[in-house]
């Protein structure tokens, strides 16, 4: 059985193509998009854009990774609930968890942005084309 599935394996052809640059300029929108939300305290958009962007990257997590991105989204879910809850009646925005929502996503995004970071998905490295050109 193992021969059959190699030899089935070195018959599918490889793409030239791959989705490395769609995933890249998704990860770039959704860092932009973060940082605008999050200064407008658009905190339900903010948290939008970081869910985005952690589809991109959530297949590279690790289980540790995995448990602390569970248990972000667990806290956040539950406040941003209840702050939709409170905006839907109408209630000005002086929200009592407001802050904490705030400093939770705040955090999220630090989260996520580390885990881009350890896997060099954050900063172009030396061989990036893109220094070619500028250079």
């Amino acid at each position: 059985m193992y021969r059959k599935e190699k030899q089935q394996e070195a018959q599918v052809e490889k793409s030239e193509f791959n989705m490395a640059l769609a995933t890249a300029e998704t990860i770039r929108q959704m860092l932009t998009a973060a940082a605008l939300y999050s200064q407008q305290r658009e905190l339900h958009k903010w948290y939008d854009s970081l869910l985005v962007l952690m589809r991109e990257i959530e297949y590279l997590f690790d289980k540790e990774e995995t448990k602390i991105n569970n248990e972000y989204q667990k806290k956040i879910n539950k406040i941003d609930q209840d702050y939709e809850l409170y905006r839907s009646k109408g209630k000005s925005l002086k929200f009592k968890k407001f802050g904490y929502l705030y400093e939770l996503l705040r955090y999220y995004e630090k989260f996520l942005r580390k885990a881009l970071n350890r896997r060099e998905m954050l900063l172009a490295v030396k061989d990036d084309p893109r220094r070619a050109i500028r250079s």
